[in-house]
């Protein structure tokens, strides 16, 4: 058996978890008039109701509550916030060259390190100098 709009209203409404009332404030009515008339009848819609419940409900697939077609919400939007992305772009990016930089600040340290006689008996085991050259070994 295929839903009505009435049905597929009354089953939306179940599933947002509002009655008429609360609906009708939720888009801003003064009354439930409007909405009210929709349940239990074969009443259709007018296209201003229509527009309040697609503008304050984005996730209700709109052709869904008319047609049938489809899934009572939309999918799940998979468009990407680009200036989220190039902030993130360039915050790994940042992340990259401080990286870097700690590199050749590191093999250049090693260099120094490398060129420093050693000497086990100058050195006890607390020496951080000690502890390079052993790993170093």
């Amino acid at each position: 058996m295929d839903l009505t709009f009435n049905d597929r209203f009354e089953s939306m409404l179940k599933e947002l978890g509002y009655n008429a009332n609360r609906f009708a404030v939720e888009l801003g009515y003064n009354g439930n008039k409007k909405i009210q008339r929709l349940i239990g009848t074969s009443n259709k819609p007018s296209i201003d109701i229509l527009l309040d419940i697609k503008n304050k409900f984005s996730n209700i697939n709109i052709e869904w509550l008319l047609t049938g077609e489809g899934d009572m919400y939309k999918p799940k939007d998979s468009s990407v916030d680009l200036a989220k992305c190039q902030k993130e772009r360039d915050t790994l990016f940042s992340m990259l060259i401080e990286k870097k930089e700690e590199i050749e600040r590191l093999k250049e340290e090693k260099k120094i390190y490398k060129n420093i006689p050693f000497d086990n008996a100058e050195l006890n085991e607390d020496n951080e100098l000690y502890k390079i050259k052993k790993k170093q070994k």
